[in-house]
């Protein structure tokens, strides 16, 4: 008969820390306990996968929690190694300049994707790749139209953080109208004065090649960071880090995260919500839904040397 360890779970320290990566208060909690593998029927399959890669399993910790507050409810699942995530590491680890890209997001934004490690993943994917012919053949007319090496004289001056945004009125249940809608992308650079003129070039280029024609898309370099927008039209000067539903979403998360995904429900249209074949008719007063209830959702993870975390959030507001 095999030996029982008597010791309670809240004595040990790896699960005291994966909670705490969850949030203590949170109303569901689950664990699991990866150091039970190396004696478990899976042991074999364990070892294999210690021989064959970098990661090993038993030094993982594996929790899930959701939780409740005034402004919103949240979910939360962590993985953390002991050893670390090795070759994974640098892909995984980091966090994005979110202060400064949400404060030049215009507050309309349909959406946002905020990420980090543009620089090391476009390096990584090009070394990757190597001297494969079909990618070599692919980039050499284009790098010889633009008088440029695409690693040096472009993704070297990239750095970190990086941003995507959409916004405008073109999107229905039935199609979407692009000439109603805009779109920004915001890259942080080493110098952003020479990669502005470099994307300009490769921007009027591209436009060139699609249309022989312009598209509107302007590129400008504000502070550490290009802008890429589409049209040339004003945007609104209201920004998304002074949105109600956005800073509701960043007091949720409690942390800087590595990437994030906003989605703006309260930019919506109704009518992309109700969608085609809705039950709720064609007349819009049909859709009783509040918006400013439930005015955002955002995905969220978070790495640093030893844990991986994905946040799934959901701010509230409330009615005076």
């Amino acid at each position: 008969r095999r030996q029982q360890n008597t010791a309670p779970l809240s004595d040990s320290d790896r699960f005291r820390s994966a909670i705490d990566d969850v949030q203590a208060d949170a109303l569901l909690v689950a664990y699991a306990n990866g150091n039970v593998l190396g004696n478990s029927d899976f042991s074999d399959i364990v070892d294999t996968l210690v021989e064959t890669g970098d990661v090993d399993p038993r030094d993982a910790t594996l929790a899930f929690a959701v939780t409740a507050r005034d402004n919103g409810f949240g979910a939360r699942a962590v993985i953390a190694l002991e050893s670390g995530f090795g070759s994974f590491a640098p892909a995984l680890t980091g966090t994005t300049d979110l202060a400064t890209i949400s404060g030049m997001t215009p507050d309309d934004a349909l959406f946002l994707f905020a990420g980090s490690g543009l620089h090391d993943s476009l390096v990584d994917a090009l070394e990757s790749v190597g001297d494969d012919p079909m990618v070599t053949d692919t980039l050499a007319p284009f790098e010889d139209l633009l008088g440029l090496d695409l690693e040096e004289d472009l993704i070297a001056l990239f750095g970190n953080s990086y941003g995507f945004a959409m916004g405008g009125n073109g999107l229905t249940s039935e199609q979407t109208d692009f000439s109603d809608m805009w779109a920004l992308g915001l890259i942080e650079s080493t110098d952003p004065v020479r990669l502005s003129e470099r994307l300009d070039l490769v921007s009027s280029e591209l436009q060139f090649f699609i249309c022989n024609c312009d598209l509107g898309v302007i590129v400008v370099d504000s502070g550490n960071y290009v802008s890429l927008q589409w049209p040339d039209a004003a945007l609104s000067d209201a920004t998304l880090d002074e949105d109600p539903a956005f800073i509701a979403t960043l007091e949720l998360l409690g942390r800087d995260p590595t990437n994030l995904l906003f989605v703006n429900i309260s930019e919506l249209p109704v009518e992309l919500l109700r969608g085609p074949g809705s039950s709720l008719g064609a007349d819009p007063d049909d859709y009783d839904m509040d918006l400013t209830v439930l005015p955002g959702f955002a995905v969220a993870t978070h790495a640093d040397d030893t844990s991986f975390s994905i946040d799934f959030v959901l701010p509230v507001t409330t009615q005076e």
